[in-house]
């Protein structure tokens, strides 16, 4: 026998698109941020006043 059909409602729905949109987004900004680190990127911002070794 297969358990009964689990229904969401449309605000259940709507909340679980929205954190997947999330997730995405931050997950592509944080992809797009790489190109700072590998390899090291000294005139970025958060690189300033380092050098390299």
């Amino acid at each position: 026998m297969l358990p009964p059909a689990v229904t969401t409602s449309p605000a259940t729905r709507m909340v679980v698109a929205l954190a997947c949109l999330l997730v995405c987004q931050t997950t592509f900004r944080v992809l797009l941020t790489y190109s700072d680190y590998f390899p090291p990127n000294f005139q970025a911002d958060f690189l300033l006043g380092r050098r390299a070794h």
